[in-house]
């Protein structure tokens, strides 16, 4: 079955042509390859963050010992004893979310020991029934909408056309089942709650702040390891998370076609093309990694389950809502949703009637309704893997896949890319918005289960929207929620908090 063409095809195009930040050159090209030691933050900023280019690290930031984060070290090391929420694999992969069940980290390195390769510890989600895109507590978006009802008494109510679109800002998945957390920030579980006082925080707002930045089981790291690594400190971290599997061969599907398959060639599993919500700083404490990097201007070739809408010069991809994406809500450069920034700016800033009209006409637009069924995030691509390691199959093989691409996937095999492998103790910078595969496998050498397991730990940041290092982001509506986390983590360390 193809990948049904739409009128959205011309406007896609378009969108992600106005990208002009860095691209690929060619097939040829290789990634830069760097020491953390080579450069400074602001040579940093300066060379990849502003441009936006992936760049790899041979080593890791000074602030991690990754040693630490070995298969015999995380139990004790991190002493968390609550259940996670654990992927199961489906298709000879990862990413589709479909099945997680529920266990403990202990529970899950002791599969890891048996050498049972069906489980992927990821990004965790708080609330995978929830099927809104608040990013609010219930109390205060109650609060909020009784403020609106007062203010449009005194702006008159807004109005709004059938069919108009939002002017775009931020946000994506709801954190349901039918979201994928591999690879991808939980959109739905970031704090972005900016109706609080600035009274002493309860020790459960405490707990929640630092557990959607520490993502468990790296809850009780939190005065262990830095929240924003020296290197990136013009950047607003949004979450750490650690990534656990076990590599073993996946079973070659009986059509290598099948377009839900996540088969890959060799001993590793696959993550499925995507592209993520946030700058990246991935870790690899041990295995290998093995990164399929496409830039965001050549978007329009890969296929994503969403229609795209517009792609930013952060990298931020934003979507239409449709039947594709019911859940979407429009994003600005930053990641930031257009809806909680009209409150943000309500709620902090001195507006005029007219600018307040037109922010209370953003905050209760109504989108249009659509089924909400489980399918992948629309960050995701629909080309199945295998196509990006066609070098790997037998000639037969090959030419049927090309012949298959071709078909389906017009322009795909064309379309230039880098490949990044990852070692132990490397890192790799990965901006918003680039989409990549990711193979995982374990050691070059094994001689036990534990040398099949693969452990990765990664930050998120949020995409920079300024054009300088002395204004990275276009205000101030992250770094006031960034300041109430630091505070939590401050309270936190003062006494002595546990969290499982």
């Amino acid at each position: 079955m193809g990948i049904k063409k739409t009128k959205h095809n011309h406007s896609v195009a378009h969108a992600c042509h106005e990208y002009t930040k860095y691209r690929i050159s060619g097939d040829n090209e290789l990634i830069q390859q760097i020491e953390v030691e080579s450069l400074n933050s602001e040579e940093f900023y300066e060379r990849y963050v502003k441009p936006r280019r992936p760049v790899k690290f041979t080593n890791c930031i000074k602030e991690i010992d990754i040693n630490d984060f070995r298969i015999d070290n995380l139990v004790g090391l991190l002493g968390y004893y609550g259940k996670l929420k654990v992927e199961k694999r489906y298709k000879g992969g990862f990413g589709s979310n479909l099945e997680r069940v529920s266990m403990g980290l202990d529970e899950l390195v002791e599969k890891f020991d048996k050498g049972e390769a069906d489980y992927y510890l990821t990004t965790q989600y708080e609330n995978d029934s929830d099927s809104d895109n608040s990013h609010g507590s219930d109390d205060s978006d109650k609060e909020l909408e009784e403020e609106i009802e007062e203010d449009e008494k005194e702006c008159g109510d807004s109005e709004e056309e059938d069919g108009e679109e939002v002017e775009p800002l931020f946000q994506q998945e709801d954190g349901s089942e039918s979201d994928s957390s591999f690879g991808s920030i939980d959109m739905s579980n970031l704090q972005d709650d900016f109706q609080e006082s600035d009274d002493e925080m309860e020790e459960e707002e405490i707990r929640e702040r630092i557990r959607q930045l520490f993502q468990p089981p790296l809850a009780n790291m939190y005065n262990k390891l830095p929240h924003t690594p020296s290197l990136l400190s013009m950047l607003i971290p949004q979450q750490m998370n650690i990534w656990m599997g076990y590599s073993k061969p996946s079973q070659k599907p009986e059509n290598l076609g099948d377009l839900s398959s996540k088969y890959i060639p060799g001993n590793g599993s696959s993550s499925g093309l995507h592209h993520d919500h946030a700058d990246n700083l991935y870790i690899l404490v041990s295995g290998s990694k093995r990164f399929t990097l496409f830039c965001p201007y050549d978007a329009d070739k890969l296929s994503t389950v969403g229609t795209i809408y517009k792609v930013y010069n952060s990298g931020v991809i934003d979507y239409h809502r449709d039947e594709k994406a019911p859940t979407w809500s429009h994003v600005r450069e930053d990641g930031a949703m257009v809806r909680e920034v009209a409150k943000w700016q309500l709620d902090h800033e001195d507006v005029d009637p007219e600018a307040k009209k037109e922010l209370l006409t953003i905050i209760n637009k109504q989108e249009s309704k659509f089924d909400h069924k489980p399918i992948n995030p629309p960050s995701f691509s629909q080309i199945p893997p295998v196509l990006l390691h066609l070098d790997e199959l037998s000639a037969h093989e090959r030419s049927e896949l090309i012949n298959f691409s071709n078909r389906h996937f017009p322009g795909f095999l064309d379309t230039p890319r880098l490949t990044v492998w990852l070692k132990p103790g490397e890192m790799l910078y990965l901006p918003t918005g680039w989409f990549h595969e990711v193979s995982s496998f374990g050691s070059d050498t094994v001689a036990e289960n534990k040398d099949n397991v693969h452990i990765a730990l990664n930050y998120w940041f949020i995409p920079p929207s300024g054009d300088s290092l002395s204004s990275v982001y276009q205000d101030s509506y992250w770094h006031d929620d960034f300041e109430k986390c630091k505070k939590a983590i401050d309270l936190a360390i003062k006494g002595s908090l546990i969290l499982d």
